[in-house]
């Protein structure tokens, strides 16, 4: 669902923001006197988040698209790495760039919010790979505390060890490529399609919002009214589902170039976003 850069980028992580830090203390280091430390704390704390409303300092239960649309360009301004030198800036400027891209996406805010049952660090996990681990300070005091003893240790103890972690990290494969697995062995052929083809020859209307839908060519003569019925809502809800997404997609797209145009103090660009018209 999301790409493998940012899967990549979210198992390193957890290292870069130690190292950055590590970076950043060096007194003889060049880069020191190109940020500053409010510009390396502002990108240490966006890799250290364990969500993505954390990472747009904004809250589940007061959620704004308003807000949300001006936390991003705050963040987003103050992370760019044209304008932020910090060790780390262009990746926490990506995080910042995925976390909005779920957010402002209804469907994506949708499955991300439902996995709220499951755990925290898991459910962000899904969506941003590893890497994201509210214990990371914790664990990693542990081994300082414990390296010594782990190098020294039993070495079958070391295999168990590294075998149950590489377990944890395969498991959501694992689950999505099983349910992948029961959704092809139970997954049935629509009856209905938006687009017209050889499979879906026959033209219809729906009756409240007259969406153009086709049926199959073996099913179409055999439908009882009360089964057209609910193939017609089916439709108009698929029809209304994308809209709203390519609503979406457009007004993210206006935002974007009238973004970029401030940044960069085009002032054509952001004329050019203004009169991009959107639903």
């Amino acid at each position: 669902m999301f790409d493998d850069s940012m899967m990549r980028l979210q198992n390193r992580s957890q290292w870069d923001g130690n190292h950055d830090a590590v970076l950043a203390s060096r007194p003889g280091s060049d880069s020191h006197k190109d940020y500053s430390d409010e510009q390396l704390q502002g990108v240490l704390r966006v890799k250290k988040c364990t969500t993505i409303y954390q990472v747009l300092f904004m809250e589940k239960d007061s959620f704004s698209e308003v807000v949300l649309k001006k936390q991003y360009r705050k963040l987003a301004l103050v992370l760019h790495p044209d304008k932020n030198k910090a060790p780390g800036s262009g990746e926490a400027f990506k995080i910042v760039g995925k976390a909005y891209a779920v957010l402002s996406n209804p469907q994506k805010k949708s499955d991300y919010d439902a996995g709220d049952e499951a755990s925290a660090d898991d459910i962000f996990n899904m969506f941003f790979g590893q890497g994201f681990n509210r214990f990371a300070e914790h664990d990693e005091d542990d081994g300082h505390r414990h390296g010594v003893h782990a190098r020294r240790g039993d070495p079958n103890v070391a295999r168990h060890s590294s075998g149950f972690t590489l377990f944890l990290q395969l498991s959501p494969l694992l689950l999505f490529l099983g349910l992948s697995l029961l959704s092809s062995l139970t997954y049935t052929e629509p009856v209905y399609n938006l687009q017209q083809s050889l499979k879906y020859p026959h033209q219809y209307l729906t009756r409240n919002l007259d969406v153009r839908f086709y049926l199959k060519d073996d099913i179409h003569t055999k439908l009882t009214n009360k089964e057209m019925l609910t193939i017609e809502t089916s439709v108009e809800e698929l029809y209304l589902n994308n809209l709203k997404e390519s609503c979406v997609r457009e007004r993210a797209y206006k935002e974007n170039v009238m973004w970029r145009g401030r940044l960069y103090g085009d002032h054509k660009l952001v004329q050019k976003g203004r009169e991009l018209e959107t639903p």
